[in-house]
């Protein structure tokens, strides 16, 4: 013990000495060369105190120690988790019946984590997968571990005796990915936090990897890089969770809710109460004042946020009186129907505001004359608008209005243009000379060849 405990010892020592060096000094090549020699150190302690885990189990040691159990034992010594520690006692039992793996780890040739998925891989193979067919399979896992990622071959270890039976590989998959579905759905869970200071809400989530797939693309496409860039978003500086957050927060606001359960008799719907004067206000110039409340949670929100989720569905604005009592309720055809938007979309062709490229189906129907102070719901009172520019003509410092031929014409502030002239989306149509014409197109001056 007094060896080891000397050895160990040096190691330290060493890596004191590693960490007293001027790691900014190294090239390129040699911080390359620095991580991969790293990682085989670090990997070969990892086996030894997996190792040491293992004896520590079998001789009982945590008793005589007074932690009670090995996984106790390890947590008080090492400084980790309960749950960390745990997970060290079960990987390092598991890699006694896996000894190649063990080997490649103690060699640091395998990091802890491919080991990990090779040895439940191993562990969890038919009892009529013959001993030399079983070596066979894990040298395998080995092979792929050096070419893939821990995520591929967590992958390939699914069909782990593909390399000595095919149609036994995708039989056992298929039973793999049916338990772990089951198993993921009935795990699933979702929390949100009570609304803080700062009017922000936490959550967390666990759901089936099917489900996060469905959600993960849902998501990008509210994020990818060619919708900001055509939506005008500057997304310089902003690090991609809070552009998922943003994209999350419009996916919400899409939500069909038409199509959801009934929830307390009604549909799913969120109720908002406005005073009439606040609503009426904010429509005529934008000023931002007054505030709403959400019936079912009793969270306040802004009269200009009430003003834009009004256009979407699934929110039911209730406009109150001094009293209060109801004077209008949300209908639903105050949203376009599909046959409204279809045409709108074959006049307005994507996002209507000047110099947007965002296509048709990343549009919102907007109204123009707002619906909650007697706007209508038709084409000549509507028009397509990216959810960027939708919440810019909400502000109130852009305004839009339908043209005499039958198309969405933008006024900007007097800070973007003195003298306010109207403004196209040309990206989708040829543009208008004064008199109303279209401008035909530049002419080549070159001559055709003969």
């Amino acid at each position: 013990m007094a060896q080891i405990a000397a050895l160990l010892r040096q190691v330290s020592d060493l890596m004191d000495a590693v960490r007293a060096c001027d790691l900014h000094a190294l090239a390129g090549v040699e911080i390359a060369e620095a991580i991969g020699l790293n990682q085989t150190v670090h990997t070969k302690i990892q086996a030894t105190a997996l190792d040491l885990t293992l004896v520590a189990d079998h001789k009982r040691v945590a008793q005589r120690e007074g932690a009670g159990t090995t996984q106790s034992l390890i947590a008080q010594t090492t400084g980790i988790s309960m749950r960390e520690a745990g997970k060290e006692l079960k990987l390092a039992q598991a890699l006694q019946s896996v000894p190649q793996t063990r080997q490649a780890m103690s060699a640091g040739d395998l990091s802890k984590d491919k080991a990990q998925v090779i040895a439940r891989a191993m562990n969890t193979l038919p009892g009529f997968v013959r001993p030399e067919e079983r070596t066979t399979i894990e040298a395998d896992l080995l092979t792929q571990a050096k070419a893939h990622s821990v995520e591929d071959l967590r992958r390939a270890a699914k069909r782990a005796t593909e390399v000595i039976d095919t149609r036994l590989a995708d039989k056992l998959e298929g039973q793999m990915l049916r338990h772990e579905e089951q198993n993921a759905f009935h795990q699933s869970t979702f929390w949100m936090s009570e609304p803080d200071d700062t009017g922000m809400v936490e959550g967390r989530f666990t759901i089936p990897v099917l489900h996060a797939a469905i959600l993960k693309n849902a998501l990008e496409a509210f994020t990818s890089p060619r919708h900001n860039s055509m939506v005008g978003i500057d997304e310089t500086g902003i690090d991609y969770p809070k552009r998922l957050g943003r994209g999350f927060c419009d996916l919400l606001m899409h939500l069909p809710t038409d199509r959801f359960p009934r929830h307390g008799g009604l549909a799913a719907t969120i109720l908002l109460t406005l005073d009439y004067d606040q609503l009426v206000n904010e429509l005529a110039n934008g000023a931002g004042k007054g505030a709403g409340t959400i019936l079912s949670t009793s969270d306040r929100v802004s009269a200009q946020e009430i003003r834009h989720i009004a256009c979407g569905a699934g929110i039911l604005p209730a406009v109150l009186d001094a009293n209060p009592l109801p004077l209008e309720m949300g209908r639903d055809r105050r949203t376009f129907d599909d046959t409204a938007r279809k045409a709108m979309a074959l006049r307005d062709q994507g996002c209507a505001f000047p110099g947007c490229q965002t296509p048709v189906g990343w549009t919102e129907a907007h109204h123009i004359n707002p619906w909650a102070v007697d706007g209508l719901t038709n084409v000549q009172h509507g028009v397509l608008l990216c959810p960027n520019h939708h919440r810019l003509i909400e502000k109130g410092d852009w305004t839009v209005h339908i043209a005499t031929d039958g198309h969405p014409e933008f006024t900007p502030p007097p800070w973007v243009d003195p003298h306010q002239q109207p403004r196209r989306n040309n990206h989708w149509k040829p543009q208008r000379t004064p008199n109303g014409q279209r401008k035909p197109p530049p002419q080549d001056n070159k001559k055709t060849p003969p």
